[in-house]
């Protein structure tokens, strides 16, 4: 905090009193938002004073002048006996004005003296509160700013002979909140008891002697010394974490946010003070242990015991969806992937080859890419991340695509095709033709997959099997090839062979389509799909009765029924 420190040579024949930082409610002349105090003198000697105010709240308003008025304070009232100017100054909020009064006569031990703290606007005149003080003997020897932790008990040197019973001491700014204390040593000693809670690191607290004066309601304030409060850290609740597991800083007296002057010890490393450490955010951590302390200003501690870093558990690791491919992917469970190694992975090997994977399900699994170069075997994989890492025991069988056998060689277009292979119902299959048509597997069992044959102009075609790659899409062929014949579509038969008009008859065919026309006799008709082999037509309004082909116009040529329609 700045302050502007003026002093001043006046001869007044005063005696001086004691104050305590007592802060004192704002005297508005005007209506105005702007706040002023007067605090406790820190500083009174025979003929010379220190007085002390602050501007709360500027409220934006042009100061014209400030200063202190000193009054004599008797039963009837008070006497103003100085008017002291600093004179026109700029001031922000929260900025205090000291001024040191030295008298050429020293101050009457009989009075009891007083003054308030003033700012002259544009707008107004604004004053404080007084505070009143006498002269007295008490003090302390040593009165540099004392570091020290909540709830420490203070061992103060000084004079305290003149210390009555009445007598009590305050802290900060709240007259209310009294300190607990002894004299010894025959009272050049005081101990005092800072406050538990309530402060935090950093914190300046002025020590106040109170007095109250005999005869007047008023009580005459004194500072004896200022502290600055310290934070200390506790030990932590246990002493293993994993790598992306919070490491909570307790203590007493914490910053709520930034502090000066507090670190913590991470090895020989300085860290500006955070209420929660992780191990992944460790600078330049070869190992998986640290010594952890704390420094604030004071003090610089280590905890006796080490932090070890938990590594996961490789007996835990189960793996999903294997066997499987080069270049597809397995899920890994049973551990908490983000605590153990936070957001991602610096390094997956599948065996001994560079994989790629991430975290998923909140942490709960991980999914991996098996490398795409993997002989045939059985691999452990290896999950890295910074000094935590874990190889599993269980392992992931590879093997490369290939199949045997064919359920047969001759197929109508909507036939299924069946291979024997490899095939696992974790991965998705293809089934492509010559020519560069594919279909997607129908349905899957290990070690066997089903395709529907697509509508395909007849004739003899090469087929070979593949997945995609999970990542890249890539296509992971099978080695081998077969060539299978797709036959000319046919109309198997039609029931019933004689029909009254109006109604309709079954059409079993193979190798049929929806987009095939269909025909009787030179009438087309509008056909049903009934499943892959049949359909059902309608016999057309008003075709007169007799017998009729029934046939249909495929995008390969004229397909007729063996057997001619009769309709009565």
């Amino acid at each position: 905090m700045k302050r502007t420190i003026r002093h001043i040579q006046i001869g007044v024949s005063i005696i001086a009193a004691l104050s305590a930082c007592k802060k004192t409610e704002e005297v508005v002349v005007i209506n105005t938002p702007m706040t002023v105090v007067a605090m406790a003198p820190s500083e009174v000697k025979d003929s010379q004073v220190t007085m002390h105010g602050e501007i709360e709240s500027t409220n934006k308003e042009e100061i014209l002048d400030v200063g202190f008025i000193l009054s004599e304070t008797k039963y009837g009232g008070s006497t103003i006996l100085q008017e002291i100017s600093a004179g026109k100054q700029k001031l922000v909020n929260g900025k205090s004005v000291d001024f040191t009064l030295t008298l050429k006569e020293p101050f009457d031990l009989d009075l009891i003296y007083q003054y308030v703290f003033y700012v002259k606007t544009a707008k107004g005149f604004y004053k404080s509160q007084p505070v009143h003080f006498n002269v007295d003997n008490i003090k302390v020897t040593d009165n540099k700013l004392v570091l020290a932790y909540l709830g420490e008990t203070l061992l103060l040197k000084g004079n305290f002979k003149q210390f009555k019973e009445n007598y009590y001491l305050t802290v900060g700014r709240n007259d209310d909140q009294r300190l607990a204390f002894t004299l010894k040593d025959n009272k050049t000693t005081l101990a005092v008891t800072l406050p538990k809670t309530g402060y935090y690191h950093g914190n300046k607290l002025a020590i106040t002697l109170q007095k109250p004066l005999n005869g007047v309601e008023n009580v005459s304030s004194k500072q004896l010394i200022e502290t600055q409060i310290v934070a200390k850290i506790s030990e932590p609740s246990k002493y293993s974490f994993a790598f992306n597991e919070v490491i909570q800083i307790n203590g007493i007296g914490l910053p709520q946010d930034y502090a000066q002057n507090l670190f913590l010890l991470v090895n020989d490393q300085r860290i500006p003070f955070v209420n929660q450490l992780l191990f992944k955010q460790i600078a330049n951590l070869k190992t998986g242990t640290f010594r952890l302390g704390y420094a604030n200003g004071r003090d610089s501690i280590y905890f006796d015991k080490e932090i070890l870093l938990e590594q996961p558990s490789a007996d835990n690791i189960t793996l999903a969806m294997t066997p499987t491919h080069p270049g597809y992917m397995i899920k890994a469970e049973g551990i908490d992937f983000y605590k153990y190694f936070g957001d991602e992975f610096s390094k997956i090997l599948v065996g001994n080859s560079a994989a790629t994977g991430y975290i998923g399900n909140g942490g709960n699994s991980t999914y991996l890419t098996i490398p795409d170069n993997l002989q045939d075997g059985k691999y452990p994989i290896t999950l890295t991340s910074g000094l935590s890492t874990v190889t599993s025991k269980k392992k992931v069988e590879v093997k490369k695509l290939h199949w045997d056998a064919i359920n047969q060689n001759i197929f109508f277009s909507g036939d299924t095709a069946q291979l024997t292979g490899n095939f696992y119902n974790t991965v998705g299959y293809n089934l492509e033709f010559s020519g560069g048509n594919a279909v997607y597997n129908s349905e899957l069992k290990n070690n066997l997959v089903s395709f529907k044959i697509p509508q395909l102009r007849p004739g003899q075609y090469k087929i070979k099997t593949y997945y995609h790659g999970y990542y890249d899409s890539k296509k992971y062929y099978a080695p081998e090839e077969k060539t299978i014949e797709i036959k000319m579509p046919i109309i198997s038969d039609f029931s019933p062979h004689t029909i009254t008009s109006e109604y309709a008859i079954i059409l079993e065919g193979k190798g049929l389509s929806n987009e095939f026309k269909f025909y009787i006799g030179g009438q087309e008709v509008y056909a049903y799909t009934l499943n892959e082999n049949e359909r059902i037509i309608n016999i057309p309004q008003g075709i007169k009765p007799g017998k009729y082909k029934v046939w249909m116009d495929t995008t390969y040529g004229k397909i007729e029924a063996k057997t001619l329609l009769e309709i009565r």
